[in-house]
């Protein structure tokens, strides 16, 4: 009897060490990963702005790290997601519904690439304590948003860089801080001329299809050389810059078309001549990880009909293949056959590449 008892001490007990040593294992992890999110936000900072250097200060006092959690991207890159306590939102005057998260890009390589103060507000009097699972995978990945929401994007230091909306699922639209740099000598007790930026907000809007239907510009604010705003969200450019294209990322989606023309017979003279060819109408989600790197995500077959001056004739597909997606060139190789009006048939195969130039826009 002592032995029954025994063995299953001893099983408890490797158990427990196990557990502990995974326990510590992790920590250790975690404690690395912080020490890196750290080291990098410092490496932001800017001496001559000593508000910016301040914000970066609070934005670390407050990070949940306790809580982040990790979302696989495109290419073998990571989202690492880092909430943001509530006290920062009171702390720095930022609507109180806005759900405020450190979002970060970790490459292949395992190095921080590029990382945003996110502040993401929930559409239609919607109350959610974080972000759904997900969603920025699909902010950088997809463009579909399962929740009607805005996200704003700024750099760690509060600069406002870009802005998303979605609605039913679909990117609606997407702003961009651009700016228009002038001189000007607004302030005469200033004796010389001082070079100022005019920020303005330039809003891109899209249809279900991903078509861009409307564009607004407004004018935001105007800085000039010593700008030192104290507010978190500024335009004040972060070590005198005024911002680059690399750091608007998101994805858009559209649908675009295009035809596979298979040649399949000749068609004598009293039929009206010609060739009868079989039209293979394709279309094709279409997606930019703004502002670079279109590729063709997915490909998909429609119909197949025939040219005009072919006596009747009808097409059939029977097998459909793609390869290459998930770049800008894909190639779309179909077999089936031509059915003539005199019941007869004719087989064909065809093979074909297709650019991401070669789809035109759905309309």
């Amino acid at each position: 009897m002592r032995k029954l008892v025994f063995f299953p001490i001893i099983f408890l007990l490797a158990a427990f060490v196990n557990s502990c040593r995974k326990e510590t294992s992790q920590g250790s992890s975690n404690k690395e990963f912080i020490s890196k999110v750290n080291t990098w936000l410092d490496g932001q900072k800017v001496p001559t702005q000593p508000n910016k250097a301040s914000n970066i200060e609070l934005l670390k006092e407050n990070l949940d790290f306790s809580n982040l959690s990790i979302e696989e991207s495109y290419g073998g890159e990571q989202i690492i997601i880092v909430p943001i306590n509530e006290n920062f939102k009171t702390i720095k005057n930022i609507d109180q519904k806005s759900i405020p998260d450190l979002v970060l890009i970790v490459n292949k390589s395992g190095a921080i690439r590029k990382g945003n103060v996110v502040l993401s507000i929930p559409e239609n009097g919607q109350l959610l304590g974080k972000v759904p699972e997900k969603t920025f995978y699909n902010i950088y990945n997809t463009s579909h948003v399962d929740w009607d929401s805005k996200f704003q994007f700024l750099s760690v230091t509060g600069r406002r860089v870009f802005e998303l909306e979605y609605r039913n699922k679909n990117l609606y639209s997407a702003g961009i801080v651009k700016k228009n740099q002038e001189n000007s000598n607004n302030d005469i007790s200033r004796a010389s001329v001082i070079a100022c930026i005019n920020w303005y907000l330039v809003t891109t809007y899209y249809d279900e299809w991903g078509n861009q239907v409307d564009q607004t510009t407004e004018f935001i604010n105007q800085t000039c050389d010593d700008c030192e705003n104290p507010m978190y969200q500024s335009i004040c450019p972060d070590g005198g810059g005024g911002g680059t294209s690399s750091e608007t990322e998101y994805e858009v989606e559209w649908i675009g078309h295009a035809t596979l023309n298979t040649d399949v017979l000749s068609i004598g003279d009293q039929y009206g001549g010609g060739m009868l060819v079989v039209n293979q109408r394709l279309y094709a989600k279409l997606h930019n990880l703004h502002p670079t790197n279109d590729k063709i995500r997915d490909c998909y077959f429609i119909r197949s009909d025939v040219n005009g001056n072919s006596n009747g004739a009808t097409s059939t597909v029977f097998t459909y293949n793609v390869t290459g997606l998930g770049s800008r060139d894909i190639t779309i190789s179909s077999t089936g056959r031509a059915n003539l009006a005199d019941g007869s048939t004719i087989p064909f195969s065809d093979s074909e590449s297709f650019n991401i130039g070669n789809f035109a826009w759905q309309n």
